[in-house]
């Protein structure tokens, strides 16, 4: 009875592995069919920003809780350093989260387990109209290469950081990201060292929302008839 137990129990264990093989290709192949459309949508002039009224804090904490689960799987530390106050703002905010899980997952996927992913918000100035965030994404990572920083943008081209089958990837998450991020009127940059790891950023001016509201109503006063 004790062995045909233990044969029960492997059997199950089998099956669970095999289910969870499963599961992490057809995410594996969504995320791969995402991209392509998303490339094929920008590329063509198809693909447009839907801003809306938004949390800024929503859209930092919510890339937070896709990240986490990733960073805990691997076993590395996901930090948070936000040094913005909450505020509603206009943006697109599917497409700007999008560019921080990229960046954030592309950072936990190059960083050993016990190291370190950073993602930091901070504001560079602001107005009475709009305020300018910047978006950072730091890693203690394996780092890039000086002579791969220039395409690592590029569709299908990890930086020559590894191969596929050992990181895994499509190599069109930073491509789609610094596109979007063009389409929103900034562009990502970044750092890195070899060895060490890699800070990717990118600059962001985000209308405030008490100023779309308040130039609403001014010109609905003006053109309401009298």
């Amino acid at each position: 009875h004790l062995s045909l137990r233990r044969q029960r129990q492997m059997c199950i264990r089998d099956r669970l592995d095999c289910l969870e093989k499963i599961d992490t290709a057809s995410r594996h192949l969504a995320a791969l069919v995402d991209d392509v459309l998303d490339m094929s949508k920008i590329e063509n002039d198809k693909l447009q920003l839907t801003p809306q009224i938004v949390s800024l804090h929503s859209i930092i904490f919510s890339t937070l809780d896709i990240l986490q689960p990733l960073a805990e799987k691997k076993g590395v530390l996901l930090q948070r350093k936000v040094n913005v106050a909450d505020c509603s703002v206009y943006a697109d905010s599917r497409r700007l989260q999008q560019i921080m899980v990229n960046l954030g997952a592309n950072a936990v996927k190059f960083t050993a387990k016990d190291k370190k992913v950073v993602l930091k918000c901070d504001m560079l100035e602001q107005d009475d109209e709009s305020l300018l965030i910047r978006f950072v994404l730091e890693d203690e990572g394996i780092g890039i290469k000086e002579s791969n920083r220039q395409c690592i943008f590029e569709a299908f081209n990890q930086g020559g950081r590894s191969t596929d089958a050992f990181y895994g990837g499509t190599g069109l998450g930073l491509a789609i990201s610094q596109k979007l991020a063009h389409m929103m009127g900034s562009e990502i940059k970044l750092v890195s060292t070899f060895g060490v790891g890699s800070r990717f950023w990118f600059d962001l001016r985000l209308a405030k929302a008490s100023f779309l509201q308040q130039t609403l109503l001014t010109c609905l006063l003006y053109t309401s008839p009298s």
